[in-house]
């Protein structure tokens, strides 16, 4: 007999089996995923992976036309001679 939580179990496979499937339970209900949720949750691991793509290539542009903007010093006296 094996006490877990102020529940008895006849054996430790048993409890820990009990445990893994609390914690499935939580992450399920911390993620939003139903319990196979396997697909679910990599469809929004793609969104979410997608959605930072782009911010990054966003970010990437706009350094990009910064940069474009500025203009260049080093050429600057290079071409008044």
């Amino acid at each position: 007999m094996v006490k877990y939580k102020k529940k008895n179990y006849d054996t430790y496979k048993e409890m820990f089996a009990f445990i893994r499937g609390e914690r499935r339970n939580r992450a399920t209900e911390l993620h939003g995923l139903s319990e196979d949720g396997s697909a679910e949750y990599r469809k929004s691991l793609k969104k979410k992976q997608q959605k930072r793509t782009e911010r990054e290539s966003d970010i990437k542009q706009t350094k990009k036309e910064e940069l474009r903007k500025k203009p260049n010093k080093l050429m600057d006296g290079y071409l008044d001679d």
